[in-house]
């Protein structure tokens, strides 16, 4: 379903999905030693190039590693990708990724810790999804146009491939005036909406990073809207030069399906260009708590359960394929 919604961009639109991963961790040290940050970041970074030669996706030639705000916590960032026909090949390299990480932590006596909310007192970690919309000439455009403009940054770190950054739909006039922009952050907040249910069935320990209490304390999102540089919603339009200009999904937490997320964007993006719809106006701050949709949904479920325990549970592969397949019902009654 993945492909073809890709493949309906490609032809109906002249539209090329792009999208960055990043994704969160913990670091647990099994000799609790005093961690050095700074040679952790050099080690990872060393053991990482040896296992490029493993993946099958060239375009995965580069991946950051750096702290995040959590004690011991850090995070990879995968570089720019195409989602082409050749997308299983990303989810394959991305569980080679996740599995290498582990295996390095483990050499060194490490655990990585993936679990959305490892620590009640500490930010969770999530898995979060960057998507940019790109032109059918962005080869061409990228060749004719002059790159010697001092003002953009491109981040050679992360990988920013300029010929991507030079044909981002989303930089072309500003944020509220730019309607594919528009169309494709209502459309993702529509189908938002409809699996936070599924969140709760199948991906429950999620919950504890995504209600309110947490979001208010560690900037996690709890509600389906979007915002500037807004860490409380579910879409964030990053502070950044226009041509990096992008839609950072925020809702996926680790251990969640990549698969799961990446077809929540892309089929969001097709349902608001196919209609048309367009968001209400963005958030400013953090929601308050009687206005989180998401936690009245959450405590509902949470009660029906009459436990928390579960919310610390693992997620099970046969739990990640029912999810997905309930998303696709939701997905065939909007297109198919």
């Amino acid at each position: 379903m993945l492909k073809k919604l890709i493949n309906y961009l490609n032809k109906n639109y002249n539209l090329f999905p792009v999208i960055g991963i990043e994704v969160e961790f913990y670091l647990f040290s099994k000799n609790c030693d005093q961690t050095d940050e700074n040679n952790i970041i050099l080690t990872f970074e060393y053991e990482i190039e040896k296992y490029f030669k493993y993946l099958k996706y060239s375009q995965i030639n580069k991946i950051l590693f750096k702290k995040e705000r959590g004690i011991d916590q850090y995070e990879i960032v995968l570089p720019l990708m195409e989602l082409t026909s050749n997308i299983n090949n990303i989810f394959e390299d991305y569980d080679k990724i996740i599995s290498m990480i582990k295996n390095i932590a483990e050499v060194y006596n490490f655990f990585a810790d993936f679990s959305p909310k490892p620590k009640l007192d500490d930010y969770g970690s999530s898995l979060q999804i960057n998507i940019s919309l790109h032109d059918k000439d962005r080869a061409n455009l990228y060749d004719s146009l002059n790159n010697s403009d001092n003002n953009i940054n491109f981040n050679t770190n992360l990988n920013y491939q300029k010929k991507y950054l030079l044909s981002n739909i989303f930089s072309y006039e500003n944020i509220t005036t730019n309607d594919i922009l528009q169309q494709s952050i209502a459309g993702i907040l529509r189908i938002t909406d409809e699996i936070i249910p599924i969140i709760c069935d199948y991906f429950p320990e999620q919950i504890s990073r995504l209600k309110h209490s947490n979001a208010s304390k560690f900037m996690a999102p709890c509600t389906s809207n979007w915002g500037v540089n807004n860490r409380y919603t579910a879409i964030r339009i990053p502070e950044s030069n226009n041509l990096q200009r992008r839609i950072e999904y925020r809702l996926g937490g680790g251990e969640m399906s990549l698969y799961f997320l990446i077809l929540v964007c892309i089929s969001g993006v097709v349902l608001g260009l196919q209609n048309k719809i367009l968001p209400l106006e963005q958030v400013y701050t953090i929601p308050k708590e009687e206005e989180s949709k998401w936690d009245i949904i959450f405590n509902e479920f949470v009660n029906k359960n009459n436990t928390e325990t579960f919310l610390f549970n693992k997620t099970k592969n046969d739990n990640i394929n029912k999810a997905i397949m309930k998303l696709k019902s939701i997905i065939n009654r909007y297109f198919f």
